[in-house]
């Protein structure tokens, strides 16, 4: 044992890349009759891994060994719990394994539970989008949408999880576009609602509409054409934006080719379309530098006055959220 642990520290000096490195210092270290020392150093690596199955196993022996027979019960029972789970197995890298040859072998059934299991320990999006698989391929498409949001949790960026989500949304979609072919209404709503759940689209809020004024059903109509005002309003403002950041980009382009009137042209487009200090500083640094003072007077009493109407709006809306309060 002596040798052992010198063995492990020379290799933890060294800087080791090897995961148990400190678990055989600490079964060293019980060798030698310093369990208290193995004790903790088990115990500060349940602090990271609480479900690794070797650091509770090992740990409940040591209290055994020490004569602590309710700790020892305990880790030797959380130990035995998680080793019935992962079918005997210690390392999950393992689970993983058998699971990803379950899958490919068709197993999907065994490689879905095996997944589960390792989710619940590895909070891992590759893993995530595995269960997703086997749930499209079942059919199951709440349960499959419920593992894509689990990745966006994850990694909110995720291309491959909102594709999938993308597709869960147009396969309700299809069979809603079906049912409402064969003027079967009221399953048509049904999938659409579905398909809404999974993502509130402005074609398919449409599509849905027009099943509710067949359905008779006013106020669904009333709730989703508003619902979809709302969303035009949104994507007409986003289109905006980007045309305006556009011309910001061409101002500053042409300002440093020094090319004034075509700078001075985009930036009046982004000045007109918002209030921007920004755009504001850029147009009154170049009227000033080519002295005309009569664009600059003009350019400041625009300033002004938008100064004031975006002063009024702010009132106006902070008036009105008071009021929905109070009637609240």
């Amino acid at each position: 044992a002596d040798t052992a642990l010198e063995c492990f520290e020379n290799l933890r000096a060294l800087k080791a890349n090897f995961k148990y490195l400190n678990m055989f210092i600490a079964i060293a270290k019980t060798y030698l009759g310093d369990a208290k020392g193995a004790i903790e150093i088990f115990v500060e690596g349940l602090g990271t891994e609480q479900n690794n199955r070797f650091f509770n196993v090992n740990l409940g022996l040591m209290y055994r060994k020490a004569g602590n027979r309710l700790l020892s019960t305990k880790y030797l029972a959380i130990g035995a719990s998680l080793l019935e789970k992962s079918d005997g197995l210690y390392h999950i890298s393992d689970l993983v394994r058998i699971a990803d040859e379950n899958l490919e072998n068709g197993s999907l059934k065994k490689a879905l539970k095996l997944y589960k299991i390792v989710v619940e320990e590895n909070n891992d999006p590759n893993i995530w989008s595995s269960i997703g698989e086997i749930y499209m391929t079942q059919e199951q498409y709440k349960e499959a949408l419920e593992a894509y949001q689990e990745i966006l949790k994850i990694d909110p960026k995720s291309s491959h999880a909102k594709l999938q989500i993308d597709e869960i949304h147009s396969i309700y979609r299809i069979k809603g576009e079906a049912f409402y072919r064969d003027s079967k209404f009221k399953a048509a709503a049904t999938f659409y609602e579905r398909a809404l759940r999974v993502k509130r689209d402005a074609e398919t809020i449409r599509e849905t509409i027009t099943v509710y004024k067949l359905l008779k059903n006013p106020q669904k109509v009333e709730e989703l054409t508003n619902e979809l005002e709302e969303i035009q309003k949104q994507q007409l403002e986003a289109e905006n934006e980007n045309r305006r950041l556009e011309h910001i980009k061409t101002g500053k382009l042409s300002l440093k080719r020094k090319d004034y009137k075509q700078a001075i042209e985009s930036f009046e487009l982004a000045f007109r379309m918002k209030l921007d200090k920004d755009v504001f500083v850029y147009l009154a640094t170049i009227y000033k530098a080519l002295k005309r003072n009569e664009e600059m007077q003009h350019l400041l009493e625009r300033w002004n006055k938008m100064v004031e109407h975006a002063d009024k709006m702010k009132a106006y809306e902070k008036e009105e959220a008071r009021q929905q309060e109070t009637q609240a």
